[in-house]
């Protein structure tokens, strides 16, 4: 009985993720100005949670600074991203690996969203991407990165990589970590109907550092890791 519960439901809300994606997506493309279509985008992942009835909670939005920031969350499930967009202002651009803009639809509404793509591959690309984000932050723009890079079957931390936080120790930006709680539970690795559960999101304290802006991008790494790292344990 247990399983044909969670099979219903994991249909369920399959079904209201599908028909919330088709009608938030085709709106984003034909939506005019960036802020809006990320609000609209923010607005129909909200919409679908509770009609799945997911609950995401929100805790520490004060850290968020009232100027440029990048915000590096821990990466656990493919709801990652979503939930992201469902909590953070619209003012947030993210950072995503080159290879899903090249995903049919996906890529196009990242695009209409504003995420920038990284090149890990070619120096040289990924030089010229860096620059683009770097103007990005002085005008403006805050960031969010999953600095791990990609997520792993199995619960755990993986190591951060530097790229996000070279471009706030470069742009003299507040790192805010932020430990995101539930969505591995919902649809891990290889899952495709979702489980019911909770998310949370804790957004922690603003990290800086001194130095050399190499020397702060390691320490900012290796704070922020620390921080999720705490955030994740104490709460598992």
């Amino acid at each position: 009985m247990k399983r044909l519960l969670q099979t219903l439901y994991g249909s369920y809300s399959l079904g209201v993720f599908a028909a919330s994606a088709l009608v938030t997506c085709t709106l984003i493309v034909i939506t005019p100005g960036q802020r809006l279509r990320r609000r609209i985008g923010g607005l129909g992942m909200r919409l679908a949670l509770a009609l799945a009835g997911i609950r995401l909670r929100l805790e520490g939005l004060a850290h968020l600074p009232d100027r440029p920031c990048v915000v590096v969350a821990n990466h656990a499930s493919y709801l990652d991203g979503l939930v992201m967009t469902a909590a953070l202002p619209p003012h947030f651009g993210f950072v995503i690996k080159a290879e899903a803009s090249r995903v049919p639809i996906m890529g196009l509404v990242l695009r209409r969203m504003g995420a920038s793509f990284v090149t890990r591959s070619d120096p040289r690309r990924a030089s010229r991407e860096t620059r683009a984000l770097l103007r990005s932050l002085k005008r403006g723009e805050s960031l969010a990165v999953f600095p791990e890079g990609t997520f792993s079957p199995r619960p755990g931390l993986l190591p951060f990589r530097l790229g996000a936080f070279v471009l706030a120790a470069r742009a003299a930006a507040p790192v805010i970590p932020a430990a995101i709680l539930g969505t591995r539970n919902i649809l891990p690795d290889k899952v495709w109907l979702p489980r019911h559960n909770h998310i949370r999101i804790r957004l922690l304290p603003p990290l800086s550092s001194s130095g050399s802006a190499r020397e702060q991008a390691a320490q900012l790494r290796d704070l922020a890791h620390a921080a999720v790292r705490q955030a994740l344990t104490k709460d598992s």
